[in-house]
């Protein structure tokens, strides 16, 4: 099964580059963008890290969080930047460098539609 929800036009995306939004339904905020093939991409735009906000850098065609500069893979979600070696502190809270959840995109009638299959871990 899977839900699909309008995000913007194709036009609005070509201007702006990226656009997060938050998305009620699938409590999360999604980033969408155009990577450098013109391919459009969504993943969630919630750092796994510590929260903070994912950003398009297009300069390197890459994701990253405006808090801390961790980078992600426009095309898997994997974290590029940070390998955990050995043990940290444990607090209550876990720090782990893991994959964005990446959503399906949809156009149609230039509108872009981000999709939410029901398996998507």
């Amino acid at each position: 099964m899977q839900s699909k929800i309008f995000v913007c036009s194709k036009k609005e995306i070509l201007k702006k580059k990226y656009i997060n939004i938050w998305v009620e339904q699938w409590k999360d905020e999604i980033i969408v963008f155009l990577d450098r093939k013109d391919k459009i991409k969504v993943f969630s735009s919630i750092c796994p890290h510590f929260g903070g906000e994912i950003i398009f850098d297009e300069i390197t065609n890459e994701l990253k969080c405006k808090w801390h500069n961790w980078r992600f893979c426009v095309d898997t979600g994997k974290c590029l930047t940070h390998k955990i070696i050995g043990r940290l502190k444990s607090y209550d809270f876990e720090i782990k460098p893991g994959i964005l959840k990446k959503y399906s995109a949809e156009t149609v009638d230039n509108d872009i539609y981000a999709i939410l299959q029901e398996n998507n871990e």
